[in-house]
């Protein structure tokens, strides 16, 4: 199907546009204003309160994915920036779904998260990362377990 494939160097180029944007999202001041009134030059309509949860909530699954990638290649002796195939969406290929049901699943997922942190602003903003942080954790958990799963079955049938 795809005759043009995304490299480093457009997967760099889309994390340094996302970082920007939550750097700029972070330094709005918490508040956004979206209308003008005679009387009050700037309404503010929706006051955000935990911003960096917000935020970290928004590119959970980048972020995560990071992280827990490097973890896992460090703890493994390898060099963190060594390529292999333990991101999300490799265990989402290996639990038997194609890569536009992967896709479908991660937007789910991370709207299901955004959601989550927009609801859930109000309890603070480090209570939130740790909720947020400790869900992506038990959700991966899950889904290692389920390609491993996978893949032992795949093994046991060659």
């Amino acid at each position: 199907p795809a005759d043009i494939f995304m490299g480093d160097t457009g997967s760099m180029l889309i994390g340094l546009v996302c970082a920007i944007l939550a750097n700029k999202f972070l330094e709005s001041h918490n508040t956004y204003f979206t209308e003008f009134l005679p009387e009050k030059p700037f309404l503010a309509i929706y006051e955000m309160k935990s911003v960096p949860a917000i935020a970290f909530g928004v590119l959970i699954i980048p972020l995560f994915d990071t992280i827990r990638v490097f973890m896992t290649r460090i703890i493994r002796g390898q060099s963190p920036f060594a390529a292999d195939k333990r991101h999300i969406h490799h265990l989402l290929l290996d639990i038997g779904l194609t890569h536009i049901r992967a896709t479908g699943i991660l937007v789910l997922v991370n709207i299901f998260f955004i959601i989550l942190v927009l609801s859930l602003q109000s309890i603070g903003t480090l209570p939130l990362i740790l909720l947020v942080f400790g869900l992506a954790f038990v959700l991966s958990t899950i889904l290692f377990l389920e390609a491993k799963k996978q893949r032992k079955k795949r093994k046991d049938k060659l």
